[in-house]
Order: structure tokens, then C-alpha cells, then sequence
């Protein structure tokens, strides 16, 4: 099949091979501009579910010519812990490769209230660096949730809420020196299962689109990003395209 040989002329097949691939999902992106045209496709995105027994996780691989010619830019493997009746336990252990680092994310969920500690490091993610508590509540229909966060090393909190109800929501990012930041995201579903995403980011006065088309293409969907400068309402974007899979 075409998605095989494509994965097979990736130069991160050696470690694909390592995984069982029972299910795998291939995803890679284009990036174009008036000025540089349509390339050839140099990113590549590559997840497959892995088990053992009661163990289930996913491992992803993503390679960027640019970056990394010969070796992939990241490897991931994620997933939860069996076992836990009454926490919900989960888990991101990752290597980038570019900037030879490792960090390892452990969430649990007890009675709704999430908690999530970051780690990270040279070889091993052995310093914690962050430590996030999330709670969501509904008021008169509205979804609201709740994050504080304290980043250890910088010894700085800071605070997020996002409101959503249906498809839009208004996100507040408050730093520890008071300062907050804003933006309010719409999503408009449109025929066959296209969605149409716009976020509005008034402190840098741009508007991000996101066009999602999993209909035209049989094969596969279709993505579509960019980031529209409301004060340079002339300026040429540039557009990034990607194309997922699953074989």
C-alpha cells in the first residue's frame, strides 16, 4: 500500500520496526508560501498502539528533515496505568533528540480533580519542573475550567481558565507578575464532518484558522493552518498542510 512505502523510505523506519504495528497512524505536512511554492513533504508524524496484556500505550515518532536528517526529532510512548479503581493514573515519557533532552508528564485523576507533575532532564527527566491541578465546574451551562500551576525552577505560579460552552470558549491566562492574556476560539461544523476552527489572540493581533476535511479524500484527512495578522490585514500567510492516515 502507498502509506507503507512511504514510511518505508522514512529514515526513521529503524525504530517503526521496533513496534508491533497492529494499528498505526501516519500523518505528514507541507508548508507553503507565495514564495517558496509547494514543496516536497519533509515532516512526518508516525503513532501505533502498542499492548501487553493489560498494558496498553502509544508510541509516536515524529521526524523533521530540516532538524534531523538521519535520526528521528522525538520518540514518545504515552499511556495509563492498569489497575487503579480509584485514581486515574497516566503518563508521556519523551526524547528530543534535537535538543538532547528527555521529560517524563505523570497526571492522576482523583474524585475530578486532575493533577499533573513535569519532569525533565539532560539524560533522564530527573528535575521536576512544573506541578498543574486542574478541576472543572458547570455554572448555568457553561463549562469553566480551573488551572493552577507553579513552575519549580522559576519558583512562579500562574493561572488559567478556559470557558466553554457549545462551540466556543474564551481562555484567560494570568502570569505571576499579574499580567493576563486572552483568547476566544469558535469552532463551525460544517458538511460531511469538516470543521472550520478560528481562535482570536488580541494581544498579538492574529487570528489562527484551522481547516479540517476528513470527507474529500477517502484515503485520508486533511488539515489545513494559518495565522492571520488582523494589522497587516494584506500580508500573504503562510499555510501549513498535513495529510493523516491510518493503515
Amino acid at each position: 500500500a502507498p502509506a507503507r512505502s512511504v514510511v518505508a523510505d522514512a529514515p526513521m523506519l529503524p525504530a517503526a520496526l521496533l513496534l508491533p504495528l497492529v494499528h498505526a497512524d501516519l500523518s505528514t505536512a507541507w508548508s507553503m508560501s507565495t514564495s517558496t511554492g509547494w514543496p516536497l513533504s519533509n515532516q512526518w508524524t508516525y503513532d501505533t498502539p502498542v499492548s501487553l496484556g493489560k498494558w496498553k500505550a502509544k508510541v509516536a515518532v515524529e521526524y523533521d528533515y530540516n532538524v534531523l536528517p538521519k535520526s528521528p526529532k522525538t520518540v514518545s510512548l504515552a499511556g495509563s496505568v492498569p489497575g487503579a479503581e480509584d485514581i486515574d493514573l497516566s503518563y508521556k515519557a519523551a526524547r528530543d533528540f534535537a535538543g538532547k533532552k528527555s521529560s517524563l508528564n505523570l497526571k492522576s485523576v482523583i474524585s475530578s480533580v486532575g493533577l499533573t507533575a513535569n519532569f525533565a532532564g539532560k539524560r533522564f527527566p530527573n528535575e521536576l519542573t512544573k506541578l498543574t491541578a486542574s478541576k472543572t465546574v458547570v455554572a448555568a451551562g457553561v463549562k469553566v475550567l480551573v488551572e493552577p500551576s507553579f513552575a519549580s525552577k522559576a519558583k512562579e505560579a500562574a493561572l488559567k481558565l478556559v470557558a466553554k460552552k457549545g462551540p466556543a470558549a474564551v481562555t484567560m491566562d494570568i502570569a505571576h507578575s499579574g499580567v493576563a492574556t486572552y483568547s476566544a476560539a469558535y469552532t463551525a461544523s460544517l458538511s460531511a464532518g469538516r470543521t472550520l476552527g478560528l481562535i482570536a489572540k488580541p494581544q498579538t493581533k492574529t487570528v489562527d484558522i484551522k481547516y479540517t476535511d476528513p470527507a474529500t479524500d477517502s484515503e485520508g484527512t486533511w488539515t489545513a493552518k494559518t495565522t492571520v495578522s488582523y494589522a497587516e490585514p494584506l500580508a500573504m500567510p503562510k499555510v501549513d498542510i498535513s495529510r493523516s492516515w491510518t493503515f
